[in-house]
């Protein structure tokens, strides 16, 4: 079986945000007559949602934000002509079969995973990080952790905007940064071979830090291909995580907004290897076990 929506209608409000249903309420009159016609079956809507939007409700333009080719409306029925009339392009058959979304039906998972399934493990990731890298918001980097000797190790490469190297390491330059065992960040530019601590203490992730808090079960999505349990945990901010259902709980995907800005870390899975990363990454390195502290702090 597959779900269809022949009648369908994409409304784009001027500025609006995701608070728009509960702050703004300015498609109140449209989204209104839509379920009258659709739900109550009242015919005398139709020409409300088939119509040009009143000018008190403010439509984007074309060229806004989610506009980029079109006017901010567009309505699609099985027996109506399109309005815009030019925008039926648009119209595209919504046609999904239904198996895809027998996910919803799983009963959730007793509690959340941890952090990459194991407190042993390694990944290939590829960062996305305006929120504290406006100049360089995305880069990659390798990532090694080992929760049973207390420590993980980031390999940043060339083009990177970690926020940790920033203050220590010359801009975009590779940076790796171990969390050791022994409570220290070491900050390295492996170009030049030198290497600061971090004067902060930062500490390595928790396996269990999704348990600890209280993370909620979001339900499955697919995310790049893959289907994931996703889990949210409040924090200094929304912390959202999305992990395999098949049992391993390997990582897909972390992220979180900084105010409107994204952090968000996307895991290589063809990468991923369960079981202990070698004890020798984790060794402090002879150039950092007497290293002063970095003289700077991160600006943003």
């Amino acid at each position: 079986p597959r779900l269809t929506a022949p009648d369908k209608v994409f409304l784009n409000i001027k500025g609006a945000t995701h608070n728009e249903p509960i702050q703004g309420h300015r498609a109140s009159p449209l989204v209104s007559a839509f379920a009258k016609l659709y739900a109550l079956g009242e015919e005398g809507q139709r020409d409300v949602v088939f119509s040009t939007p009143p000018e008190s409700i403010p439509v984007a333009e074309k060229g806004d934000k989610n506009s980029p080719e079109a006017y901010g409306y567009l309505a699609c029925g099985s027996d109506e002509d399109a309005v815009p009339l030019e925008s039926a392009n648009f119209c595209a058959p919504f046609d999904f079969p239904m198996k895809s979304l027998s996910t919803a039906a799983r009963a959730a998972p007793e509690q959340p995973p941890l952090w990459g399934g194991s407190q042993q493990w390694s990944c290939h990731v590829k960062m996305t990080n305006p929120a504290d890298s406006e100049s360089h918001p995305q880069w990659e980097f390798d990532y090694f952790y080992d929760e049973i000797l207390g420590a993980e190790l980031y390999k940043h490469g060339e083009g990177q905007g970690d926020e940790i190297c920033q203050g220590a390491v010359d801009e975009a330059k590779e940076c790796w940064v171990l969390n050791a065992a022994d409570g220290n960040a070491y900050v390295r530019e492996i170009e030049a071979g030198t290497c600061c601590k971090y004067p902060m203490h930062l500490g390595m992730i928790k396996s269990d830090w999704l348990i600890n808090s209280n993370a909620t079960f979001a339900g499955t999505e697919e995310i790049s291909g893959v289907e994931t349990n996703h889990w949210v945990a409040a924090g200094q901010y929304t912390n959202n995580y999305a992990c395999t259902i098949d049992g391993g709980d390997e990582p897909v995907r972390f992220w979180e907004y900084k105010g409107e800005l994204l952090k968000q870390w996307d895991f290589d899975l063809n990468s991923f290897a369960a079981g202990p990363p070698g004890d020798d990454l984790f060794e402090i390195p002879e150039e950092c076990k007497h290293a002063r502290y970095c003289h700077t702090l991160p600006t943003n």
